[in-house]
């Protein structure tokens, strides 16, 4: 768990880099081809590797590859596509959270100005919460039955992302973090006050 969490912010740090340096369009795709490469390099020495062998391919192959352990079915082919779309996901979401970068004039007047690295770090995280709740949440709609409201909360999940990075690549960036961060902030908000409570009242607390 630690090693993916490594790799998601060094991911997020080096396109933020990229989008200051080179812009959007520019910073998704180098990122994108320079993921291709390191997950198809991953996925064949982890092809090479003996069933049950456990080595430093292996201990590589988990941080880089995990992406696409949910899609894969015991496919290393699907596995390495699909780790490659997620991180391609996540880094094209740090490139348009860290807005236009200040060496280059903006297509259009940008209402917030580029974003301090505590507003782009809030708004990282916010999409990768909503991000992952989205996914979740659809992968549910493959159930038979599938959940109660279900479709209406991918939906929601669907629009609050979407809809925030429109705005973002707009300019507006504290709207947009107010925006995709609320959801997160109310869930995390109420668990650490359960948590707290817990801790501070011991196990035989009641709660009525």
């Amino acid at each position: 768990m630690i090693l993916r969490i490594l790799a998601i912010a060094t991911c997020v740090l080096a396109c933020r880099a990229l989008a200051q340096a080179l812009g959007m369009p520019a910073a998704i795709g180098t990122w994108s081809a320079s993921i291709a490469v390191i997950c198809v390099i991953v996925g064949l020495l982890l092809a090479r590797t003996r069933v049950g062998e456990v080595g430093m391919v292996n201990r590589i192959a988990g941080p880089v590859l995990f992406p696409g352990f949910p899609f894969a079915q015991g496919k290393l082919p699907r596995m390495v596509v699909f780790a490659w779309l997620g991180w391609t996901a996540i880094g094209a979401l740090a490139v348009f959270a860290a807005g236009t970068p200040r060496s280059l004039p903006p297509a259009a007047p940008s209402p917030d100005g580029p974003p301090g690295p505590i507003t782009w770090s809030l708004l990282v995280l916010s999409w990768l919460l909503l991000g992952f709740a989205l996914l979740r949440t659809a992968m549910t709609l493959r159930w038979r039955p599938p959940p109660p409201k279900s479709a209406r909360m991918v939906l929601l999940f669907a629009v609050l992302l979407f809809g925030t990075i429109a705005l973002a690549v707009t300019g507006r960036h504290r709207l947009a973090l107010t925006i995709a961060g609320l959801p997160p902030a109310i869930v995390l908000g109420g668990y650490g006050l359960i948590l707290l409570v817990t801790i501070l009242g011991g196990k035989k607390m009641r709660w009525n």
